[in-house]
């Protein structure tokens, strides 16, 4: 269960840095490497999450 919290939190800090990025410079590079980064990293959580914990045997 604290893995779950663990790397929620740390996805959040992500993309909070990745949103103070793109307010800071607001150039078209940034604004399109925070969101694909922003979008990389929420798709890699689901992956996590849909893989599901592997099963103690």
């Amino acid at each position: 269960m604290m893995q779950v919290v663990t790397r929620i939190f740390a996805v959040n800090i992500v993309l909070g840095l990745l949103a103070l990025a793109s307010i800071l410079w607001s150039g078209p590079a940034v604004q399109v490497f925070a969101l694909a980064g922003g979008a990389a990293l929420v798709a890699w959580l689901l992956y996590i999450f849909a893989k599901g914990r592997p099963s103690a045997a």
